[in-house]
């Protein structure tokens, strides 16, 4: 500023006048937020893609989350194949399964349902 006002100002028309300091601080930090809100959303998103896969691994690593397969009586573990394992779970509506499973011996097959008043299947039921 002060080689300015010695060597330039006035005669130099394309160097803007000073502003005073609270006039310089509010622009400094609109400046600031506008640079910078091109950057947080971008680092949002890679700290959003970090938890997605932490939160795959300990779905790996549970090992109440597990599958007793009754033929071989192995014990599966899950495993997560995708990060958003968790969010797909989470928009999980309806299980359908009796309580035990020992009517269906946890085989389920497809009998009929109605969608929109069009019945689908040929299984006849009781209800």
């Amino acid at each position: 500023a002060i080689w300015i006002t010695n060597h330039c100002y006035p005669w130099s028309w394309y160097i803007p006048d000073m502003y005073s300091w609270g006039e310089a601080l509010g622009l400094n930090i609109f400046t600031f937020l506008i640079l910078m809100s091109a950057l947080i959303p971008i680092s949002l998103t890679v700290t959003m893609e970090v938890v997605k896969v932490v939160h795959a691994k300990l779905i790996d690593w549970d090992s109440d989350l597990c599958y007793e397969d009754p033929i071989s009586g192995q014990s599966m573990p899950a495993r997560a194949r995708t990060s958003n394992l968790g969010e797909d779970l989470g928009r999980i509506e309806y299980i359908f399964s009796d309580k035990t499973g020992t009517l269906t011996q946890n085989v389920m097959e497809f009998m009929k349902c109605s969608i929109g008043g069009v019945s689908y299947g040929t299984g006849t039921t009781e209800i």
